[in-house]
């Protein structure tokens, strides 16, 4: 998977996950891709490292669903991260890990894991009704041997920025979960959630 940051004609910004490359370009071609605000056509801005939020993320949260609350139009957020990773075989530094990530996707004001309840918590106060669903990613070797270590190196270089004092133990970590996955050992769950919000009521 791959996401793309979004901008369309009236510069609105919003971003999408896309399976590849390719997908965005047939989604594109095909008139698919759309803004959430306006409906007008989005065209690529830039490709988003996975799970690295931008300086100005919770301003564009904030910024997108003022859009939506303000013409009354329903909204899908797909694939929001929640800052849920579970490992199968567990390692005991899993959670270690995990938590520097997430303080570090936090920083400065980001939302973080808390885009998701920012969200909810912005449409429901604008009276939307609004529906959630868990859309966890499930991966294994099959899912991708180069996605899943891409996802693991970046996900432990924010970990590492975040307290560098977890070096050793985030490349230890590292070379153990490739190894795993090399062996077909490695599962992952990495948990994400769908918002629906649609206007007229709680």
């Amino acid at each position: 998977m791959i996401r793309f940051s979004l901008a369309c004609e009236a510069a609105h910004s919003f971003e999408s996950w896309f399976r590849d490359g390719a997908a965005y370009d047939e989604q594109q071609e095909r008139g698919l891709l759309t803004c959430p605000v306006c409906g007008t056509a989005g065209e690529t801005n830039e490709i988003c490292p996975h799970c690295k939020a931008s300086e100005d993320w919770t301003e564009q949260i904030q910024a997108v669903c003022r859009g939506v609350i303000d013409n009354r139009v329903p909204a899908f957020f797909s694939l929001t991260v929640t800052g849920g990773l579970r490992f199968s075989p567990a390692d005991a530094h899993d959670q270690l890990l995990l938590a520097a990530f997430n303080d570090h996707q936090r920083r400065a004001g980001r939302a973080g894991p808390e885009a998701t309840t920012l969200t909810v918590n912005l449409l429901r106060a604008a009276e939307f009704t609004v529906t959630t669903q868990e859309t966890p990613w499930r991966l294994t070797a099959e899912s991708g041997h180069a996605f899943i270590d891409q996802m693991l190196e970046e996900r432990l270089a924010a970990a590492v920025a975040q307290d560098p004092a977890l070096t050793r133990t985030a490349t230890a970590w590292l070379g153990l979960r490739r190894s795993q996955l090399a062996a077909g050992l490695l599962r992952l769950e990495l948990d994400h959630c769908d918002i629906l919000g649609l206007p007229g009521g709680r």
